[in-house]
């Protein structure tokens, strides 16, 4: 590449390590946040699965309202950072989300 162009090798050697950090912190990001989004699902599903197993107990103690507070809060937690993955998806692999850049019949 040198060869061709010596402007074109120094603007590579200066912003290509500058990319893979970034690239490197983001994949961290997402990676934490699939762990705790799968953490999330398995809370949520000991829960559900707890109050399923132990149903005749929990209506003979008529907690049937505080168990599915402490699922729905559970739920609520996981769609969160289901969405909060999206996000971050959506802003690394569609560049349409900047408004700055071209759509893909390049208007």
């Amino acid at each position: 590449m040198f060869a061709t162009s010596w402007k074109l090798t120094l603007l590579a050697l200066a912003v290509v390590p500058v990319i893979s950090v970034a690239v490197r912190q983001f994949g961290r990001f997402v990676r934490e946040l699939s762990h705790k989004t799968q953490a999330a699902v398995a809370a949520a599903s000991s829960i559900a699965e707890e109050s399923l197993g132990a149903i005749r107990t929990v209506r003979s103690f008529a907690q049937e309202e505080y168990e599915i507070s402490c699922y729905s809060l559970k739920v609520e937690e996981t769609v969160d950072l289901g969405l909060k993955q999206a996000v971050s998806s959506l802003v690394l692999f569609n560049p349409s989300f900047f408004p700055s850049s071209p759509d893909r019949c390049g208007k």
